[in-house]
């Protein structure tokens, strides 16, 4: 329909800003998409979803959504680890931003998927897309 936008009700929108507020307090380790969804309904997903099209928040992994801001912060990070040519190991890297493996592993594949970091076995370089403001 003419004018109509998705999340334009009071509810609607209430629940956005409620589920990117948990997303956003989660900080740099964010709850994954099923404890979103115990907290505030099946359509979560579909939430989270919109909240990344408006660049409110990242699809990491499949299960997890980090808020834009805590996402650049950690990129930030992993970039400086990695400049002027150096490479580090994932373990190095969460040592770095503070992360668990549970989350820096995932990160650290996103990173790889859109271009900020190479791997190269066990170990990370700087990518191509690494110069360009991300994400």
């Amino acid at each position: 329909r003419a004018g109509w936008s998705p999340g334009t009700s009071d509810a609607d929108s209430d629940k956005m800003q409620r589920v990117l507020d948990a997303v956003v307090t989660g900080g740099q380790q964010p709850p994954a998409i099923d404890e979103l969804s115990t907290r505030f309904g099946a359509d979560t997903l579909a939430v989270l979803k919109l909240l990344a099209r408006r660049g409110d928040v990242i699809a990491v992994a499949p299960d997890r959504y980090f808020a834009t801001g805590a996402a650049q912060e950690i990129i930030g990070v992993i970039q400086a680890e990695l400049a002027h040519g150096m490479s580090r190991a994932a373990s190095e890297l969460r040592v770095a931003t503070g992360l668990t493996r549970k989350y820096i592993i995932p990160f650290l594949e996103y990173c790889d998927r859109i271009g900020i970091t190479n791997r190269d076995g066990d170990k990370r370089t700087l990518g191509k897309g690494s110069s360009t403001s991300a994400p």
